[in-house]
């Protein structure tokens, strides 16, 4: 016979020890399950709690066949696995009709599929770097084949999609139910993972397996030729330019979010004119050329001011102390540095060599050895030289300070401008940059130093986009068509990242569906692996985009989910109302006692909603329940003779026995009914002997409707009562459009938030508000939002729903202008 293979033995290995965890897991997981189950039940009344009591009887009759369901999915992993069939489970494609209500299916296939991936996508945020390693030795197991994200048999979509297959042997009755599984779940697998995967880790190591393993570095594909930087004659320049004036009108920086709610996906290609952004970034080299001079001519008095100091770079290119220098969000600073090994300029700098330069620091002193009056000649850089003196200047220590950093500090135009003079002392005093190729590394730097100061990106986002300016500034000498073709893909790349991160991360860098996180691990790959090929740009531009999409159905998914259940709540509030007004219009003019209050404030104007809403306003149980309140106020009355007593002896047992029926139908407490149903007896044993009960204090009276009338939303406002300012925001609030982003200062029990309309209620002027992953944050009346912004607790965010690549040259080629006008003004 022959000897097994090393890897099946390591499989069937690790197959034990993962149906020893599933054991040990089953066994915190399914008592839990069945508590909880049992309190649901104990806490409902009526047909919900005999569903409830069902449910718990067959969960434990299944309870056995539901373990070995899980385990037994478990070990189909491993075979599947073994046999290269295992992963690429996809969550399932959302109905194209929007309006389906989900509160009718939700415990579908795609609920459970979506609570699933998501406990798994948080395992792996969890311990990604235990299982990076265990992903790749795993992969060695097997053959060395890289694995689906959801192809490692140890991995946590494995489980929690072992827990979905078990689950459908019992029916969770849909509602919370389900989610409430999978939320326990989660407690109790999460926790549970990291001395498992630990020992994974070790039994491979032990089995010499990657002993000595480190990150992966990715590969390369589609290198491409590298080209020098465009290139135009000055009469094509000026003719682009006047293209440019009409085409693409300068914008200039505002706070931003996506402005509606059919905000496009994060992953297309912008919808920009090729021409447009070619006679764009034309006009952006023209006003390069028209600023030189004055720029040259600030050069003598820029010489003569104080240097701020320069970060001494280690061997690895990362400045010391870079993470010391430039919080995240704070605007740039003004630095000029110059190297210690080189002089500052003595003399003017001829105009027609460009000088690059920042807006924050508009010169570099002698950086390019330009000639100047008495100096010696200096030679330009022959064709790729700075290209070659870029690849140089290494990034990998900035990947390693995102890797030890959950949000680093931003880079600011001084670490910006100190790859500059890391160029010049690679080429040497000898040569100096050509005015084209200063102009690009100018343009590379002012797009970054935008990024900084664009509003429209959160802080945590804006530190870590940061990082890749010395890899775009090599991207901008491999291929120049970058400026002028939207559909490259590293622009398209920023594109998407910078489009994430301002639709679902925070200041904080706090996210659903790890996208911040994904935002680092796109940079990182970037700083490690990016030399000279382009095609890795090619590469994680597909990725993002998948992983934008998927986002992208989560979140819409939820917000759907949050605006049916607001509409659902709106509907029942707008019934309550209508309810309760007619309530209050029969119990007025009537004193009544504190009980008889109680019982038509609260669980009889439930009946009645229920009946509004089910059987509506022209039927005849809505008409039925709301002649019972007559009747219940006429019988608490004393007879006023035996006629009527004679009445009220005939009616006392039909209003018993309906306002029973009526207290069951709406599920209200029994102990709390036969009290309510008891001391109705009791007042229409009085009335019988001609006693009046004791009635409420009107001032009591008033408070307990009040109370109800506040849980309601409180009374309409009276137009004629609200400022003029306060009537024209209302009215202009009604005419915004869903996906409408406000931002702030205090929203309920949260501080300093961003919100969207994500719907509004046109006949309350009530408005849905979400947050970045779609989740409901509060339900605002209009008028209640326009007094948080005349008071300026509150402001409508608006913005350009272009790229941020496109908005950064067009806020370049404004502030470039103004510099023009300002250097030469009209006379």
């Amino acid at each position: 016979m022959d000897a097994i293979k090393p890897q099946h033995k390591h499989i069937a290995e690790l197959r034990k020890s993962s149906l020893e965890f599933s054991d040990k897991l089953l066994s915190l997981y399914l008592p839990a399950l069945e508590a909880i189950l049992l309190e649901m039940a104990d806490a409902t009344r009526g047909s919900e709690q005999m569903q409830l009591l069902a449910l718990v009887r067959d969960f434990k009759a299944k309870r056995d066949m539901l373990a070995g369901d899980f385990k037994h999915y478990i070990a189909e992993g491993f075979l599947q696995f073994q046999q290269k069939t295992l992963g690429n489970k996809t969550v399932a494609e959302e109905p194209e009709d929007l309006s389906t209500d989900l509160s009718l299916i939700a415990n579908d296939e795609l609920e459970q599929e979506l609570a699933a991936a998501g406990i798994a996508r948080r395992a792996t945020a969890r311990y990604a770097e235990l299982l990076q390693a265990l992903n790749q030795r795993m992969a060695v197991v097997n053959g060395g084949e890289r694995l689906l994200e959801d192809g490692n048999p140890l991995g946590p979509y494995q489980f929690t999609h072992a827990l979905k297959h078990a689950l459908q042997l019992i029916d969770l009755q849909g509602g919370s139910m389900p989610l409430q599984a999978y939320k326990l779940f989660e407690k109790r697998f999460i926790g549970q993972l990291e001395p498992f995967y630990k020992a994974a880790n070790q039994y491979l190591i032990d089995h010499d397996i990657l002993p000595n393993l480190r990150p992966r570095r990715g590969g390369v594909i589609n290198k491409p030729t590298p080209t020098a930087p465009a290139k135009s004659s000055p009469q094509e320049a000026a003719s682009h330019a006047e293209v440019a004036a009409t085409a693409v009108a300068p914008v200039a920086q505002s706070p931003a979010m996506p402005a509606n709610a059919t905000a496009r996906a994060a992953e297309s290609i912008p919808a920009v004119n090729a021409t447009a952004e070619n006679a764009l970034y034309q006009a952006i080299r023209q006003a390069q050329q028209g600023v030189s001079a004055p720029l040259a001519a600030s050069e003598t008095s820029a010489a003569a001011m104080p240097q701020a100091q320069v970060p001494v770079t280690t061997g690895s290119g990362m400045p010391q102390g870079a993470m010391g220098q430039g919080q995240p969000g704070v605007s740039p600073v003004s630095v000029q540095p110059t190297p210690a090994s080189q002089p500052a300029a003595s003399s003017p700098v001829a105009a027609a060599n460009y000088q690059p330069g920042y807006f924050s620091s508009p010169a570099f002193g002698g950086q390019y050895g330009a000639a100047g009056e008495g100096a010696a000649p200096v030679a330009l850089c022959a064709p790729g030289e700075v290209a070659g003196a870029l690849q140089s200047v290494s990034t990998v220590g900035y990947a390693d300070t995102l890797e030890q950093s959950d949000v680093p500090h931003a880079l600011t135009p001084a670490h910006f401008q100190l790859v500059t003079t890391q160029i010049k002392n690679e080429i040497g005093n000898d040569k100096r940059l050509s005015d084209d190729e200063g102009r690009v590394i100018d343009l590379v730097g002012m797009i970054f130093e935008y990024m900084l100061g664009d509003k429209n990106l959160p802080d945590a986002v804006k530190a870590v986009l940061s990082y890749l300016h010395t890899p775009y500034l090599k991207v901008a000498f491999i291929d120049g068509h970058m400026f002028e073709q939207p559909e490259h893909s590293s622009r398209q790349l920023l594109n998407c990242l910078a489009e994430a991160g301002s639709r679902w991360v925070n200041a904080k860098g706090e996210s659903q569906f790890r996208v911040f996180s994904k935002i680092k691990e796109v940079v990182r790959r970037i700083l490690k692996e990016f030399d000279d090929d382009l095609g890795l740009f090619d590469e994680l531009l597909a990725e993002v985009q998948e992983f934008n999409r998927t986002v992208e159905r989560g979140v819409a998914l939820m917000e759907r989910r949050a605006r049916e259940k607001a509409q659902g709540e709106e509907r029942l509030r707008e019934g309550k109302r209508r309810a309760l007004t007619e309530l209050k219009q029969r119990m007025a003019g009537h004193d009544l006692p504190s009980y008889c209050i109680v019982l038509l404030l609260h669980p009889w104007l439930d009946y009645l909603t229920f009946n509004l809403l089910r059987h509506g306003e022209k039927s005849a149980e809505w008409n039925a329940a709301l002649q019972m309140v007559d009747d219940i106020i006429w019988s608490i009355r004393p007879p006023d003779d035996e006629a009527q007593r004679d009445v009220l002896r005939q009616m006392t047992e039909g209003i018993y026995k309906a306002v029973s029926e009526g207290l069951e139908t709406v599920g209200y407490d029994p102990v709390r009914a036969q009290g309510l149903l008891e001391r109705l007896r009791q007042t229409h044993g009085l009335a019988l002997q001609s006693q009046a009960v004791e009635v409420a204090e009107p001032a009591q009276r008033e408070q307990m409707e009040a109370e109800v009338t506040e849980q309601l939303g409180g009374d309409e406002p009276d137009p004629a009562l609200l400022s003029q300012a306060e009537q024209d925001l209302v009215e202009k609030l009604r005419l915004m459009e869903y996906g409408t982003w406000f931002e702030f200062d205090e929203l309920d029990d949260y501080h300093f938030i961003r919100a969207k309309v994500s719907w509004f209620n046109a006949s309350t002027s009530r408005y849905l508000l979400v947050d970045l992953s779609g989740k409901q944050l509060a339900m605002k009346g209009g008028l209640d939002i326009a007094r948080l912004v005349l008071a300026g607790k509150a402001r409508m965010i608006s913005g350009s729903a272009k790229p941020f690549f496109e908005r950064a040259l067009e806020n370049i080629l404004a502030r470039l202008r103004d510099s023009m006008a300002s250097a030469h003004p009209a006379t």
